[in-house]
């Protein structure tokens, strides 16, 4: 362990493609502000398995980053510290597309090494049955716990952890923003949008 905090790049057995192509941004980004980075495979048709394992990653480090390889980081400048709040379990973004989905998005979730975190896991493990086949997996499940009034989550403002390429949103990129998230969207889009980003920063826009 070099950092008090890690980022770790999600990937699965569906995006080898994708995360090849995005790894080297997520690399470049953990270097310049010194991060430890790990990119990790987690088999989604069963993902609270991995929670057993992640466990362990996070008794690591202070924090954990935990980003989907569907995402680029745009602005370098902005450092995860930005976002860290110890007083929670997990910090993640809003989400509002404008055509329903869920009003939040934990495809970029940084993960707080203390007791409510703990616990957290140990709530998404217990939970793994119930949740499995649900629309967004863990996701739903966190929806329904702020919903139930738990305090452990902090949710972002919508565009500071994740913007997105659809156009008149209110998750809509601009130029500054930190991440361009290609969400809800056929895997070759997404390898489309990133690789035109990453090549030209340019934006493959969706109406």
């Amino acid at each position: 362990m070099n950092s008090k905090i890690c980022i770790l790049q999600s990937n699965s057995s569906n995006n080898y493609d994708l995360t090849a192509l995005t790894l080297l941004n997520h690399f470049q980004y953990a270097n310049k502000h010194k991060y430890d980075f790990h990119s990790v495979y987690i088999d989604y048709a069963d993902v609270f398995k991995y929670f057993e394992e992640f466990k362990k990653i996070l008794n690591l480090y202070e924090t954990v980053a935990v980003i989907a390889s569907d995402i680029v980081f745009n602005n370098f400048d902005i450092p995860l510290e930005r976002f860290v709040d110890i007083n929670y379990a997990i910090v993640l973004g809003a989400e509002n597309l404008n055509h329903g989905g869920s009003p939040i998005n934990n495809d970029f979730v940084l993960w707080n090494n203390n007791n409510k975190a703990k616990e957290l896991i140990d709530i998404c493990i217990r939970s793994g049955n119930q949740y499995k086949l649900a629309p967004w997996s863990y996701q739903s499940l966190f929806v329904d716990l702020l919903n139930s009034g738990y305090n452990g989550i902090k949710v972002l403002p919508i565009r500071e952890l994740q913007s997105a390429p659809f156009l008149n949103c209110p998750m809509s990129f601009q130029e500054n923003d930190f991440t361009l998230h290609f969400l809800n969207m056929p895997n070759e889009n997404k390898y489309a949008g990133c690789k035109a980003f990453l090549e030209t920063k340019k934006v493959n826009w969706v109406k």
